[in-house]
């Protein structure tokens, strides 16, 4: 059996007034919610007329207070105040109460934004101020018969149960929980009671200053006109009758104002649902409509069919984890309602999405099916998500975090800098100058970035210093700076995008981009935060000046063009008042986010809310579940869709209206939670043929290229990973290291390398070094090279300031620094250097070598490095006395027990992982054949020794048990297995035929690769 869907609300609006006669109904007025349903109300109504007709008025509520206020005659015409406005005028206000003890304003703005609140409240609660901001002290007198005796019963007759906390004992009770909250901190208690002592005061002031700049606040223009009303009545109104159609709950002020106008008035209630008529303990929202409809007399509307509420709706709950998910969910629905023609894709104006959370949007549009040809969006996207916001945030943090140099320059710290210039904005518009300043920064190892270093570029004025003190002049100056860069922004965008000439036909010019409607937006946001500072002479400090931009820029919202009465729709909750849909598709139905726990921020108690008829979160909620199940009512195909990810904020159930249309109204609700399309892969396999790349890059050289030199650390690459050998070294591409906002690793390395070379290698020719001169070092000289180094490799100081004492991390570092350098010199002076006549020839330290074709069993290859340390030993002991040294420091934890390996050829194992291949002795053991090469002495022994200074006992090369000694006939056969082993290693990586693969998985080498995302092998590693 079919239901036929119910008659939509606004079309039986439009329907009943469609009767009138032409010349009467021209001269209604229509009242609306909001706008957006007096549009479709106009749209039923011209459906019902068959020749043209006069149209009457239709008007949303705020416009029609605004058009009372100017037919009863409040004098002065006053305009709304803006949220910045209304904070300046509190702030005068409040100087002007307290004089000499009031505090600044940038003290004071946090509270003023509560207060500022809490006043338009009291307004249209029509609460007298003088009653409710009672002196602290004597709250415990309070009850409700501080109201109007006439509204308090009104209240109770409208409200009836929805409101029962109203009643004349419970304001002991309350008083007691509230007093005992109380008596904790006595100073902010005190500020706290000097401040509401005078809030009533501060209330009428704070008016007056509005009004002296001919501005108000809705909440106040909603009293006066409900005063005004009340007085004079409706004789003089423009309109001779009025229509209310679809509101929820009235504030006192609105109440008063429709009771003063039943005589020229007709309400229509939309509560025709069984949902709304039911009376169970949770329908908040059959209870604030309930009362509504004995006070106002009611127009008829159609009550709908239980049968077809029961039967002729399909509702299903859907679970999806993420917001994407989400979104990607909302629109295979869709496309399930196109598949069965419940959807015309050409103008889906029958289906909405109704999103309760507004981060939805972005990933709704990138979802949206491709038969949708046409979308209205209601909510319009807020300018606080837009990119010009987000790096004026930044632009906060950073200037929040700044600091000065012994100069008293500004400087602002690194990470702060490097997340202003990597914003997309900057790198679009600026992307020279911020490359520049990048290069300069990491050049110079910069952790606190001068001012100076901006000088000239494009976002110069992003970099000026915020003011620090309360003088207007720097305020209004320092925006001005920010609106000139947005404005540069701006013709750059515009630039961009308008590339050709502007055409003289309207349709065919260029649309302005998201972009620009953005930075016209913020730009005039900065502009009436300059005016209002200007017309009120209130100074601000930086944080409160950002803070101001930010509660303005809150209430901007970029509208998309487009035709509201077609195509599918997008809106919030609030959007849906008065319309339906046969389709209704609702995102977020998670607990604690639909419906959103309301929290109020107020300085007024809950149970004086309660008293005085002011907002409460139980009304809020109530409201929600007015609008979920009047939306629902008249909709043939309902999706209710819920997050069901474990990470969201809130809760990953269901949300209790779900629940409660299944358990108290007994509807069926379908569950489904589509799972997730997975396929298993295999590992995947990436191999590349390089051809003769490697060849041609590193064996011989043609005479009008530069030479390129193989390094042990580019055949170790290529051990490790033949696949990241290929992309780093062969096509050049590079990853930026991780910048740290502390000493690095490698840092401390760099410095305690240069403390060594200048301790063995002063005058950077050989020398002889023996123990006293050691000694001597050690004990005199070693604290204030390791100083000097640090300045200069850490600091990037130069002379004269090489000297200075450190400070902050660099100090704390500095006894680390000289323990591993002292390590370095013990371990010589203890093993080698024992006898007075004992001593070390250093040949060179870190001295560079280039060999064109080295050969390693018959193959050849241009290769080049740099020892830390070439030295001979000069000692009595015979088994050290003449022996070349080749020395490595290494202050990490480098395995020289060459314990794990079977044999030398271990060493090319890729399967044993980058440590236990012993690498370091791999690179010493390359280092001395290439250092035989390059001298010549190619029958010289060398000890290969790496000085662990992390673990000095560990300090050598050892090869079963003994100190490796490279040519030595000891070690005959293991060198032999070294240059045969390396010589293949690099056969294979200049093999035309050699395919680069990855890394096997079992050796671990991806953890800290830079290519990882490309791989993706570490993904798939167990």
């Amino acid at each position: 059996m079919s239901h036929t869907r119910p008659t939509s609300f606004l079309h039986q609006v439009a329907r009943h007034y469609a009767a009138l006669p032409p010349q009467e109904l021209c001269d209604y007025c229509f009242v609306f919610p909001n706008q957006r349903s007096g549009r479709f109300f106009l749209e039923e109504l011209q459906h019902q007329f068959q020749t043209g007709y006069i149209m009457p008025a239709v008007t949303p509520l705020t416009e029609f207070v605004s058009e009372l206020a100017s037919d009863l005659r409040l004098t002065p015409s006053l305009q709304i105040a803006s949220s910045i406005e209304t904070l300046m005028a509190l702030y005068k206000a409040y100087e002007e109460i307290f004089c000499e003890q009031a505090q600044s304003f940038d003290h004071f703005v946090y509270w003023a934004n509560i207060i500022v609140n809490d006043f338009n409240e009291v307004d249209l609660a029509l609460v007298d101020p003088r009653k409710l901001y009672t002196n602290l002290s004597d709250l415990h007198d309070i009850r409700s018969n501080y109201i109007d005796k006439e509204l308090r019963e009104d209240i109770k007759r409208i409200f009836g149960k929805a409101f029962s906390a109203i009643n004349e004992d419970n304001g002991d009770t309350l008083w007691a929980n509230h007093s005992s909250q109380e008596e904790t901190d006595g100073e902010i208690k005190q500020r706290f009671l000097s401040l509401w002592q005078q809030l009533d005061t501060l209330y009428t002031r704070y008016h007056e200053q509005l009004g002296r700049q001919g501005l108000t606040t809705l909440g106040h223009l909603m009293r006066e006109v409900a005063d005004r009303i009340t007085q004079q009545g409706v004789s003089s109104l423009r309109h001779r009758r009025y229509v209310m159609v679809g509101f929820a709950m009235l504030s006192a002020s609105q109440m008063k104002i429709f009771k003063a106008m039943k005589q020229v008035a007709n309400f229509w209630w939309d509560d025709a649902s069984p949902l709304l008529k039911q009376d169970v303990d949770c329908n908040h929202a059959a209870n604030l409509i309930k009362g509504l409809h004995a006070e106002f007399p009611e127009m008829h509307v159609d009550d709908i069919d239980p049968d077809f509420a029961a039967r002729g709706q399909d509702i299903k709950m859907v679970a999806a984890p993420g917001n994407i998910a989400q979104a990607k969910q909302a629109f295979r629905e869709i496309g399930k309602l196109i598949d069965s023609r419940s959807i015309n894709p050409d103008n889906a104006i029958n289906t909405a999405i109704v999103m309760p959370d507004e981060t939805l949007f972005v990933p709704l549009i990138n979802s949206v099916d491709r038969r949708i040809t046409k979308i209205n969006a209601t909510l319009g996207y807020p300018l606080r998500n837009s990119s010009i916001v987000s790096l004026m945030h930044l632009v906060a943090i950073m200037h929040h975090k700044a600091g000065h140099d012994k100069q008293q320059e500004t400087t602002f710290y690194r990470e702060d800098v490097k997340n202003v210039l990597s914003h997309p904005i900057i790198k679009t518009v600026f992307v020279h100058d911020a490359s520049v300043v990048n290069q300069e920064i990491d050049r110079q190892g910069l952790f606190n970035v001068p001012q100076s270093l901006f000088k000239g570029t494009g976002f110069e004025p992003l970099f000026v210093s915020a003011p620090q003190a309360n003088e207007k002049e720097q305020a209004t100056a320092y925006i001005n700076q920010l609106r000139e860069f947005a404005t540069t922004v701006y013709k750059h965008i515009n630039a961009t995008h308008n590339s050709t000439e502007p055409s003289a036909n309207e349709h065919d010019r260029p649309v302005m981009t998201l972009q620009s409607a953005f930075i016209i937006q913020y730009l005039d946001a900065l502009r009436q935060v300059v005016g209002t500072i200007e017309r009120y002479g209130v100074p601000v400090h930086d944080s409160t000046l950002f803070f101001l931009i930010d509660r303005l820029i809150g209430s901007y919202v970029v509208p998309f063009s487009g035709e509201p009465l077609q195509g599918l729709q997008i809106m919030g909750m609030l959007e849906t008042r008065c319309l339906d849909f046969d389709n209704v598709v609702i995102l977020s139905m998670n607990e604690r986010v639909f419906p959103r726990r309301h929290t109020i921020g107020t300085f007024i108690p809950t149970f004086l809310r309660r008293a005085f008829f002011m907002p409460t979160p139980e009304q809020q909620e109530g409201l929600i579940a007015y609008h979920f199940y009047r939306l629902l009512s008249r909709a043939s195909n309902i999706i209710l869709i819920y997050d069901s990810s474990s990470q969201i904020m809130g809760s990953s159930e269901p949300s209790r209206f779900i629940s409660q249309l299944q358990m108290v109204y007994g509807r069926t609700v379908t569950a489904s939670a589509p799972q997730a399309r997975l396929t298993t892969h295999n590992l995947p396999e990436i191999s590349v043929k390089a051809g003769t790349m490697a060849r041609d890059k590193y064996v011989g050289h043609r005479s009008e290229e530069r030479i390129h030199y193989l390094s042990a650390s580019s055949i170790n690459g290529f051990i490790t990973c033949p696949l990241k050998f290929y992309l780093h070294y062969l096509q050049g591409l590079r990853s930026e290291d991780p910048e740290s906002d502390f000493m690095g690793p490698g840092t401390m390395g760099d410095i305690v390398h240069d403390i060594l070379r200048e301790c063995y290698f002063p005058n950077k020719v050989s020398c002889d070094v023996d123990a006293r001169y050691l000694h001597d070092f050690r004990d005199h000289r070693l604290r204030q090279v390791a100083i000097r180094k640090i300045n200069s490799i850490y600091l990037h100081l130069d002379e004269p300031h090489l000297d200075d004492s450190l400070s902050g991390e660099s100090f704390i570092m500095l006894d680390s620094i000289i323990t591993l350098a002292r390590r370095a010199i013990d371990y010589d002076l203890d093993n080698i250097l024992k006898n007075d006549d004992d001593y070390i020839t250093v040949l060179e330290c870190e001295q560079e070598h280039k060999i064109e074709n080295l050969e390693l069993n018959g193959v050849k290859f241009n290769f080049t490095f740099k020892p830390d340390r070439v030295d001979q030993i000069h000692s009595n002991n015979p088994a050290l006395d003449n022996m070349l040294r080749m020395v490595d420091y290494k202050t990490g934890r480098d395995i020289t027990t060459m314990k794990d390996m079977k044999d030398i050829n271990g060493m090319f194992n890729i399967d044993l992982g980058y440590s236990k291949r012993c690498h370091g002795v791999m690179q010493l053991l390359l280092y001395c054949h290439a250092y035989q090469t390059a001298m010549k002495q190619t029958d010289a022994a060398i000890m290969p020794v790496i000085y662990k200074l992390s673990n000095i006992a560990e300090t050598g090369a050892w090869l079963n048990g003994k100190q490796y000694v490279f040519g030595s006939p000891e070690f005959s056969t293991a060198d032999k297995e070294f240059k045969e082993g390396l010589g293949d290693v690099v056969k294979q990586m200049m093999d035309p035929d050699n395919a680069y693969k990855q890394s096997p998985v079992k050796a671990q080498n991806c953890d800290y690769c830079a290519f990882i995302e490309l791989c993706r092998r570490q993904k798939f590693r167990k």
